[in-house]
């Protein structure tokens, strides 16, 4: 595990308004390389160098990405809880540099 090579990786997400007070998130992740990219966990956040938005429900997490295979994880949060602040988004991995994006708002 130690000696896993870096992967190229790139993430974005994109935040769509809900029902009830509810803002849902497409969280998408690609493998740009011909590495595995070995346990990443993302994080939507409040501010770039926020705190995670909680509580928050994601439908996978932690993920292994083959090499050129991409996954898009879904989640879900109450708008109210970034207080106002804009949505970054946060992704770290075993063998991936870590990485933080703005999210796109969709209205």
């Amino acid at each position: 595990m130690n000696t896993l090579p870096t992967a190229d990786v790139d993430a974005s997400a994109r935040l769509h308004p809900g029902a009830g007070g509810e803002t849902n998130a497409a969280i998408r992740i690609n493998n740009r390389s011909d590495k595995i990219a070995f346990f990443m966990r993302v994080e939507l956040t409040k501010g770039k160098d926020g705190n995670e938005i909680l509580p928050i429900t994601y439908d996978d997490n932690y993920v292994t990405l083959f090499p050129r295979e991409s996954v898009t994880i879904q989640a879900r949060y109450r708008s109210a809880r970034t207080q106002g602040q804009p949505v970054f988004l946060r992704l770290e991995g075993r063998n991936v540099a870590p990485e933080i994006a703005a999210v796109t708002a969709l209205h």
